[in-house]
């Protein structure tokens, strides 16, 4: 199954988007083994969490073909 994954802050270096196919079933701690190997296990990955528009997603929830997500990274600032 295809999902998409919108890039933000240090996780868009050279594009806005990463396109995933991931097995029937994927969760979201799938997604990140997956994002971990193309990004190189960037340092805010662990983390970072993963999005849709309705919310931020738990590790155990399962993906459906064509979601759209946002992986946010952790935010800090006074």
């Amino acid at each position: 199954m295809l999902v998409r994954v919108h890039l933000y802050g240090p996780f868009r270096s050279t594009v806005a988007e990463r396109s995933f196919d991931l097995p029937d079933g994927a969760r979201v701690s799938d997604l990140r083994a997956a994002f971990a190997r193309v990004e190189m296990n960037h340092p805010l990955l662990a983390r970072s969490r993963f999005a849709t528009e309705e919310g931020v997603l738990q590790e155990n929830e399962r993906l459906a073909s064509g979601m759209i997500l946002a992986v946010i990274a952790p935010v800090s600032g006074g």
